[in-house]
């Protein structure tokens, strides 16, 4: 049975359709909820399509900031962060801001270095916008893409100071977590 007048149009057939939405509204937050903990969880460790322990596949490529070469080798000594992304990727731009602020922290104990496969005129508006310092490294052949098979964006890859893989997972990184691998690594013998 259908109410008449205005709260005829928030209530019918006894039930309450602001009710409804805030049933609606707290599952999606729960299954929001969950979801953030799986994708955490799965950064802290494990996992992953690349092989743990392996060795990294090299890679030399230009940095689209400086216009300098740079390739695994000379980040030797020390954990590396390398983020992949794209200049399409929502999720890829956002966390940006903390690859830089990790970038900035690092202080030397380790190495935060960006990689995209977009020609550089496309790339270079966004490095500037989002004021970035750390490498940004073009990867036009998509060589280095297929090496570290990354197939969805955003993939950070984690490699401790000799170049080994730690961990690598998909999706916008919580830089917690990535401190936390950072600390880890750096303080390692």
């Amino acid at each position: 049975m259908k109410e008449s007048g205005t709260r005829g149009r928030w209530v019918a057939g006894g039930k309450s359709l602001l009710g409804d939405l805030a049933v609606g509204a707290l599952v999606a937050l729960v299954v929001l909820g969950a979801m953030q903990w799986i994708q955490r969880r799965g950064q802290r460790g494990g996992g992953g399509v690349l092989t743990v322990g392996a060795e990294a596949p090299a890679f030399e490529l230009t940095d689209l900031r400086t216009s300098e070469r740079l390739g695994l080798a000379d980040l030797r000594g020390a954990p590396v962060i390398l983020n992949f992304w794209a200049t399409w990727c929502g999720p890829c731009v956002r966390e940006l801001p903390d690859m830089e602020a990790l970038h900035r922290e690092s202080a030397g104990r380790y190495h935060v270095v960006s990689v995209v496969s977009e020609q550089p005129a496309v790339v270079r508006p966004v490095v500037a916008r989002k004021h970035l310092t750390m490498p940004v490294l073009g990867d036009l052949s998509g060589r280095t893409f297929g090496a570290y098979r990354v197939e969805r964006l955003p993939t950070t890859v984690i490699l401790d100071r000799e170049g080994r893989i730690v961990h690598d997972f998909t999706g916008a990184a919580d830089p917690d977590i990535l401190r936390e691998h950072m600390a880890r690594l750096a303080t390692a013998p």
